[in-house]
């Protein structure tokens, strides 16, 4: 048995995850604890936007941190742009990428998108 190769149209955008989210005007030591520490207590800063292995930019002003929510632990890791194999992270979403594809914890991986846009983590 044989299938025609289809290229991936989403049809019910309802059913897919944004991929990542943002938070703006967060107190500025919440970023500064995540960039010293690397890993803190989610506790409450996502609200109810958090899932498993979920990736978010916090932001206060002109400070940012990329982080992604680890659901078994309820902690915030930092994400810091890897290097790997000779590839480099050029924006945001390509950071996250990397990052759950490098992580050993997270067993699946679905990136969709426009190659070379990194528009949909």
């Amino acid at each position: 048995m044989a299938e025609n190769y289809l290229t991936g149209k989403v049809t019910d955008l309802t059913k897919v995850s944004a991929g990542y989210g943002s938070f703006e005007n967060l107190d500025s030591e919440i970023i500064h604890n995540i960039y010293v520490k690397g890993v803190v207590k989610e506790g409450g800063i996502l609200g109810d936007a958090k899932q498993a292995n979920g990736y978010y930019t916090l932001r206060n002003g002109t400070e940012g941190v990329l982080v992604r929510y680890d659901d078994p632990t309820v902690m915030l890791h930092r994400v810091e742009k890897q290097f790997a194999y000779g590839i480099k992270p050029r924006n945001t979403e390509q950071s996250f990428a990397l990052d759950s594809l490098l992580n050993e914890e997270i067993k699946l991986v679905a990136i969709q998108g426009v190659a070379g846009t990194g528009k949909h983590f």
